[in-house]
């Protein structure tokens, strides 16, 4: 029969395929939002691995923002000077959205092109309620 993927496969797979070397201490500043059940949390969460071998930095990191786009600023101290940036996004105002055997691909990861990248800081808007992935390579 048929077979499709589940929403949740696209960050693990992304997560599993990116996710080498040492985890890095992220620091953010962000906006936040009372939740019934958990209280305040930040809107904006993220982890960050630094792969010296590949000489990447790779960045997971999910706006939990409803309305609008949040803009991202990450800082790299410490590292050389960033010369190339992919990145990828899964975003939909739909939370309920999923994947079906009449509609497989509803929920997938996108190629996310809005950044700008000065010396050792990249910027760039995240989409409200998306996942993304950032690898930056120096």
């Amino acid at each position: 029969g048929p077979a499709w993927r589940q929403t949740i496969f696209h960050p693990f797979k992304l997560v599993a395929q990116h996710a080498r070397g040492s985890v890095l201490q992220t620091k953010i500043q962000s906006t936040r939002c009372e939740t019934k059940t958990a209280g305040p949390i930040d809107h904006v969460v993220a982890s960050a691995v630094h792969d010296a071998v590949q000489r990447k930095i790779v960045l997971f990191v999910l706006n939990r923002q409803t309305s609008g786009a949040v803009d991202l600023t990450i800082d790299l101290r410490g590292f050389p000077q960033i010369t190339n940036c992919q990145a990828l996004e899964i975003a939909g105002a739909d939370l309920l959205a999923t994947n079906t055997a009449e509609k497989p691909d509803t929920v997938q990861p996108h190629e996310h092109r809005e950044f700008t990248i000065q010396s050792d800081t990249i910027r760039t808007p995240l989409a409200p309620l998306s996942w993304n992935l950032l690898s930056l390579s120096y």
